[in-house]
């Protein structure tokens, strides 16, 4: 005797189901990454933005120190200083406390910097005259300067502004 088994065909239509809610899943994952990858990279962006922002501003500074450099006797002497040009003459010359003449830059002449116009300014304050660090004797004195600087990429509205101390040893008068 044969025993036959009738089996009845129910497909329901599970694994349909199944297989579009992981495709679901799947694409919510990959859009929120987007989204995510888009954020990071505005991110980044924005910190080579502000890192070339302060290495612009340390740059004027150093700029504005040089040109106030006279330089010493022989081979490490100046040849280019020129009293009139020295931005800490003239905030001397202006006066403690008073801002000297601002002195701009513009460091991408050739707008390198995604055709961005990165420029500086300085302003030099003179803070008087003392004692130098480390001297004991009053034959030399000190003149101090605050250097404030700020750079700016000019088409995407980014600056920085930095101050730094200076000072320069002079005979005492």
């Amino acid at each position: 005797m044969k025993m036959s088994i009738h089996t009845q065909n129910r497909q329901t239509g599970s694994a349909l189901i199944v297989s579009l809610m992981i495709l679901l899943v799947m694409t919510i994952i990959g859009v929120s990454s987007i989204g995510t990858t888009n954020l990071e990279e505005r991110m980044a962006q924005n910190f080579q933005n502000t890192t070339v922002t302060f290495q612009a501003a340390e740059s004027a500074i150093n700029k504005v120190i040089e040109a106030g450099n006279p330089g010493g006797a022989g081979a490490s002497s100046n040849p280019f200083y020129v009293a009139a040009n020295d931005p800490l003459v003239a905030a001397i010359n202006l006066g403690i406390g008073d801002a000297s003449t601002v002195v701009t830059h513009d460091l991408d002449p050739y707008g390198h910097i995604s055709n961005a116009a990165l420029s500086t300014s300085s302003t030099v304050v003179y803070n008087g005259g003392g004692n130098c660090p480390g001297m004991s004797m009053g034959t030399i004195t000190c003149h101090y300067f605050d250097i404030t600087t700020n750079a700016t990429i000019a088409t995407i509205d980014n600056s920085t502004t930095h101050v730094q101390g200076v000072y320069r040893p002079a005979p005492a008068p």
